[in-house]
C-alpha cells in the first residue's frame, strides 16, 4: 500500500512493505531575499534608486526619511539597554523622570513617597508592583525617560473586589468623524497636551496600598533624586532594593485612567 503527500517544495512517499520513506526535491527556483523596510502604507518597498529617483529624492534623503518615520515606533528600549548606548545622557533624562514620581506633576503633590520595607509584610511585599523604567529616541536626537508601573499584579486584587476600571476612551470611528466635521466646516481646531496627567489624581484610600519596587542601578537615581529614600534602601537577593508607596496614579497603574478621568469631570 503506497500514501503520497506533495506540496511546492517535497513530495515523499511511503511504502509499508519496504518500511523506507524516500524524497524528492522540487526544481522549483527559490527567488532570492530582498532587503525590505517598514512603512505605513500596507506595502513593502525594496530601496533603490529606481524608486528614490520616481519620487523626485536621492536615496540618502529616502533613507533619512524613513529612518524618521520609523523612529516613531520603533525606538524606545529598555532603560538598561539606553544606558548601555547613551550613558550619562541616559541617566539624566531617567533622573528628571524620576523627579516627576518625587515632586510630582503639579509641584507639592508628589507620586510616590519612602517606605520602610521593614513596616511591610510579606504580603504587601510580594504585591509591589515593578517599576519599568524605558528610554526613547525622540525623531530630533533628544532622549526621553518614562517610568511605570506593570500593573499585571493589580488585576487578581481588582477582579476580587469588583473594582471598575474602565474609562471612557474616544473611538477611531469618532474621532475621524469629528475630524472631517471641522474641515468641511473650515474650523478652528485646538489641542492641547495635560503634562504627567495620569499622575495627578490621588488614589482612593484602602487598606491595601498601593506599593511601587525600583531595583539596581534604578533605584540608585532615585536615591540621588531624593536622599530620604536612601533611608529606606536595602539589598534583596543581590540587588539595592527601594519600596516605595504611591499616593497617586502612575501610568501602568490599572486605575490610573479612570482616576484621571473623573479628575478632568471635576475640574470641568
Amino acid at each position: 500500500e503506497t500514501s503520497s503527500a506533495s506540496n511546492s517544495d517535497v513530495t515523499v512517499t511511503e511504502n509499508d512493505d519496504k518500511n523506507e520513506i524516500t524524497g524528492r526535491r522540487s526544481t522549483h527556483e527559490r527567488k532570492k531575499p530582498t532587503e525590505y523596510v517598514p512603512n505605513f502604507d500596507h506595502k513593502t518597498y525594496s530601496y533603490n534608486n529606481q524608486h528614490s529617483q520616481s519620487i523626485g529624492i536621492s536615496m540618502a534623503q529616502a533613507r533619512d526619511y524613513m529612518k524618521k518615520a520609523t523612529g516613531i515606533m520603533f525606538t524606545q528600549m529598555h532603560a538598561k539597554k539606553g544606558i548601555e548606548k547613551h550613558g550619562e545622557k541616559a541617566i539624566a533624562v531617567l533622573f528628571k523622570e524620576f523627579k516627576q514620581l518625587n515632586d510630582g506633576a503639579i509641584a507639592g503633590k508628589p507620586v510616590v513617597i519612602p517606605v520602610d520595607p521593614r513596616t511591610l509584610s510579606i504580603k504587601e511585599i510580594r504585591s509591589a508592583l515593578n517599576v519599568v523604567t524605558l528610554i526613547k529616541e525622540k525623531k530630533d536626537g533628544t532622549l526621553k525617560g518614562r517610568a511605570c508601573a506593570d500593573g499585571r499584579r493589580q488585576r487578581e486584587y481588582i477582579e476580587k473586589h469588583g473594582i471598575d476600571v474602565s474609562a471612557p476612551t474616544v473611538s477611531l470611528e469618532s474621532l475621524l468623524t469629528t475630524l472631517a466635521i471641522d474641515s468641511y466646516e473650515n474650523r478652528k481646531v485646538v489641542t492641547f497636551d495635560v503634562g504627567g496627567a495620569f499622575l495627578q489624581p490621588e488614589l482612593p484610600v484602602r487598606k491595601d496600598k498601593l506599593l511601587l519596587k525600583l531595583e539596581g542601578i534604578f533605584a540608585e537615581i532615585m536615591c540621588e533624586v531624593n536622599p530620604e529614600f536612601a533611608e529606606t534602601l536595602i539589598e534583596e537577593k543581590g540587588k539595592k532594593t527601594l519600596y516605595m508607596h504611591a499616593i497617586r496614579s502612575i501610568y501602568g497603574c490599572l486605575e490610573a485612567a479612570i482616576l484621571w478621568y473623573y479628575l478632568y469631570l471635576e475640574k470641568l
